[in-house]
């Protein structure tokens, strides 16, 4: 794991000039100009530690207005050992926010391994009053002060937020707070995934023992009445921000809090993804719109829709316990909580209910025969189509010794609907020149098939068109569906059948589904379809053969790696198979 490191240059060249300031008293007597900039401001110069350079804030204000602007007070800190992004930060974050109307304070605190936990929180709770208090002087709106950080800046943001002795040690309490913004922040200090030893060495000299670590973890003290949260991270990010970013939103929101949500930001890294003056940076829309200076953006629109569709949605596992069989009860093994992460990894994060003791699930072939006992004595073939129109194909005898179950519940959750991931496609098809638009879609867990058995490699790791499966997602065929792709080679037949097999979200020769996207805020099933692999041009399958992770990443879908021989094959048969032509 890498760090990032600034140079101290610039930064002891303003400590030097904020000592001489605060020696002689005159950052008191400056003039506040509009817009302009106050740098070096001591924000507790009555304390014994108030002429220490670490404690101080630079003040970016904005032009003057009809209405006081609001104020985002943002902590920059890296492993709480260096908190000074230098001109980087100021051009791309502050001057950015101060050109669009806001406020701006950029807070440092005093550092380690010289000072441990509690001290950098005790400093941002100084310099937070600070400016509640500064708000007549600065003009700058008292009721929507917005309390930001980046990185370990985000760790103190939301300690705050969350613990309220900090503020109320200077007479304030979170509910003043008009929102915290995260970005690739640090919320649980004592992760469950291994720490590289570099991140124990920083954990260490910031909070000494482990437990105090885990004490100060705003994700062990969720609240339902803590301010508003907007959480930001980066798909490049250090590794397992994004999933501790999403974890503390979901146990937010688990706690009751109404309004914390956390987003991924494509094409940015811990770094880049703070430099909102970039039109192209996702971030900047959120940001705006979660301090009021920017319309609510669809992807917001569609989240908060989303949340509440998904919570009673129609599309429902909740049929399958009404009739028979009745769902049998299974303790949780290891195998089958793999099989509860399959779709999630997409995202790389982890199941939600990867902490879960009990599923409970219905005998596949008992439901096949209370269905239509005549139809399972004629069959030969399962056709599976999901929710998403994706499809898979099983010989009925070549998965009965593994004995497959329909798992519908998860301890006490009866509807699997409602678990759930979502993400952003940024186009329907990525070869065409549509102006490229963020959308937000939905994956469910659903019910899905596992095997109670051990099955074959190739079964177990099949993901497509196996969950997020309705009553209505089984068909019976006495004929083999996937007969008029029988006579192709191998290894091109493989291809298309294979685990994740184009097949599963595509047709061929009639053959196959139609995949698409549950649009996140009323679960239903639009564009973006697996069209058939013969109507694809050839440019199409020469982009998709040499350059597919950034051709599928633009749509947020995974792809079938093909290489070699196969993807030689799979480029000459398809498009000389139909008329191609661009849908």
């Amino acid at each position: 794991m890498s760090y990032c490191r600034f140079s101290d240059r610039w930064a002891s060249a303003l400590f030097a000039s904020v000592v001489a300031l605060v020696a002689s008293g005159a950052w008191a007597e400056a003039e506040v100009s509009r817009p302009g900039v106050l740098r070096g401001v001591a924000y507790d110069p009555e304390s014994s530690a108030g002429a220490d350079p670490a404690r101080t804030l630079d003040l970016f204000l904005p032009e003057q207005a009809a209405a006081a602007p609001p104020l985002v007070a943002f902590v920059h800190s890296q492993f709480w050992t260096r908190n000074d992004g230098g001109r980087d930060l100021e051009a791309h974050f502050a001057r950015a926010l101060q050109a669009e109307g806001a406020a701006v304070a950029v807070i440092r605190h005093r550092l380690s391994p010289a000072h441990e936990h509690p001290v950098h929180a005790e400093d941002v709770a100084a310099a937070l009053a600070f400016l509640a208090k500064g708000a007549p002087r600065y003009a700058y709106d008292p009721g929507r002060i917005y309390l930001a950080g980046h990185s370990s800046g985000g760790h103190l943001a939301a300690l705050l937020a969350l613990d309220p002795s900090y503020l109320e040690a200077h007479g304030m309490r979170p509910d003043q707070i008009a929102g915290v913004i995260g970005i690739s922040g640090i919320y649980d200090l004592d992760p469950d995934r291994e720490l590289a030893e570099e991140e124990r060495d920083l954990y260490r000299q910031a909070f000494g023992r482990r437990g105090r670590r885990r004490a100060a973890s705003p994700a062990r003290m969720p609240r339902a009445d803590a301010p508003p949260f907007l959480v930001l991270t980066a798909a490049q990010d250090i590794p397992g921000l994004h999933r501790d970013g999403m974890e503390f939103t979901e146990k937010l929101r688990a706690a009751g809090h109404q309004n914390a949500e956390t987003f991924m930001i494509v094409g940015r890294d811990h770094l880049s993804v703070l430099w909102v003056d970039d039109l192209r940076n996702a971030a900047r829309g959120h940001l705006l719109s979660f301090i009021g200076l920017g319309p609510l953006s669809d992807v917001l629109s569609d989240l908060y829709a989303a949340r509440k569709y998904w919570r009673k949605p129609t599309t429902s596992t909740l049929p399958f316990w009404k009739g028979k069989p009745r769902p049998r009860s299974h303790d949780v093994d290891e195998r089958f909580t793999r099989q509860l992460g399959l779709p999630f990894a997409a995202a790389g994060r982890a199941s939600p209910l990867e902490a879960a003791e009990s599923y409970h699930a219905i005998d596949l072939f008992e439901y096949l025969e209370a269905r239509d006992p005549e139809a399972l004595a004629r069959a030969s073939h399962l056709i599976l189509t999901n929710a998403r129109g994706e499809q898979r194909v099983w010989a009925l005898e070549a998965i009965r010794p593994y004995e497959p179950v329909i798992v519908v519940g998860v301890d006490d959750e009866k509807d699997l609907f409602r678990i759930l991931d979502v993400y952003h496609t940024e186009r329907e098809y990525s070869w065409t020149d549509e102006t490229p638009e963020q959308r937000i879609m939905a994956r469910p867990l659903g019910g899905f098939i596992h095997f109670l058995q051990p099955p074959p490699a190739e079964l177990e790791r099949q993901q497509a068109g196996r969950f997020a499966l309705t009553p209505e997602s089984f068909r019976l065929s006495g004929a083999d569906p996937l007969g008029p792709i029988r006579d192709l080679p191998d290894p091109l037949r493989s291809v298309l059948v294979r685990e994740e097999s184009c097949l599963s979200c595509h047709s061929f020769r009639a053959v196959g589904g139609k995949g698409g996207h549950l649009r996140a805020r009323d679960g239903a099933l639009v564009g973006g379809f697996g069209l058939p692999l013969e109507s694809y041009a050839p440019e199409v399958w020469r982009r998709y053969l040499e350059e597919p992770d950034a051709l599928m990443r633009a749509i947020g879908a995974p792809h079938v790696v093909v290489e070699g021989e196969a993807a030689e094959a799979l480029g000459d048969l398809i498009p000389n198979e139909g008329v191609p032509g661009q849908p």
